[in-house]
């Protein structure tokens, strides 16, 4: 019995020792689910994310949950919706595409573009949380979607259309306010012992990989339905920004991966008043010119994963063209 506590005290020391050096490498903030709102989780608002996994970034989260400087919106601001790519917890501070198009565009004491983004946030779920967006941002001019990809089922597509609802209740600082207080207390010890959510985040990644099916091209019908949908609730410019993976080839040459539904997508875009901006020549053209490669970090690998400081800068010089010299 003694041996046997001795090995538990040992491991429990062990466990702390890692917790406590994982706030300078592996901090994430607590995770806040939600439904019927402008995304389906938030991050704690006021909280703080130490990104050291994949990149490096150390990010503050705003009053609304999102990766953001706490500062008002400036009058006709551009509101960019996306997944993780957007949010770009792995690059620096500033140097998200996001903060790039602020410095360009914004006076620095309003916020000329404001980032709405989740992990794992695409466009289906987009679709789905479309008009909990624009309740609680009506006063964008101009819309930004960002998707890395567009392969998703008609399943996805019409799930979202059916899923579509509204909850005020469900925003950022108010959220928190109201939460119970045993579940707040559970948000902070969580934030308390980042190796546990490491730990989940390892497991989960392995089982979604062993479980992962490969999703199809969707139907133009049900393209059609959704960007419908959204352009029937935004009567601003709207712009889906669409970056696409890369591979770099045996013969070192960098290769844009095609998806089968692409131009199908592009189309339907067309049709439905949707301007459509592909990152693809851009992603060619800067390796071409000095070998650089928009996605992978030195302690990843080049070439996959997220968004590197270089890919967030292509990203923003040609959505600041997009922006300030016409139609994408």
């Amino acid at each position: 019995m003694r041996q046997a506590g001795q090995w538990l005290a040992a491991a429990a020391i062990a466990m702390l020792l890692c917790n406590a050096c994982l706030y300078g490498y592996h901090d994430p903030a607590a995770w806040i689910d939600r439904s019927n709102a402008s995304t389906y989780a938030i991050w704690r608002p006021g909280s703080r994310i130490v990104m050291g996994t994949e990149g490096r970034g150390v990010h503050h989260v705003d009053s609304r949950g999102y990766l953001n400087p706490d500062l008002p919106l400036a009058d006709g601001y551009t509101l960019v919706v996306g997944s993780s790519f957007t949010q770009g917890k792995e690059v620096a501070a500033g140097e998200r595409f996001v903060d790039l198009l602020n410095g360009a565009l914004s006076d620095g004491e309003t916020l000329a573009v404001y980032s709405v983004s989740q992990d794992g946030f695409y466009f289906p779920d987009v679709v789905a949380c479309f008009p909990a967006l624009m309740a609680e941002f009506p006063d964008a001019e101009t819309l930004i979607i960002e998707i890395g990809s567009v392969s998703f089922s008609d399943e996805a597509l019409t799930a979202a259309l059916n899923r579509q609802g509204v909850d005020e209740t469900q925003r950022g600082a108010e959220l928190l306010e109201r939460m119970p207080s045993g579940r707040k207390a559970a948000l902070y010890i969580k934030e308390a012992f980042p190796i546990l959510t490491l730990g989940k985040q390892q497991l989960t990644a392995m089982l979604a990989e062993e479980r992962a099916s490969p999703e199809t091209a969707p139907s133009a019908e049900a393209l059609d339905a959704a960007m419908a949908q959204i352009r029937a609730r935004f009567s601003g410019r709207i712009i889906i920004f669409y970056h696409p993976s890369v591979q770099i080839t045996p013969e070192a040459d960098l290769e844009i991966v095609q998806e089968e539904g692409l131009e199908l997508f592009r189309r339907a875009c067309e049709r439905n008043g949707l301007e459509f901006l592909d990152a693809s020549v851009r992603f060619s053209q800067a390796y071409e010119e000095d070998h650089t490669v928009p996605y992978g970090f030195p302690n990843t690998t080049m070439g996959s994963g997220h968004l590197n400081a270089d890919g967030h800068r292509i990203c923003a010089e040609l959505l600041l063209e997009a922006l300030k010299g016409g139609e994408a």
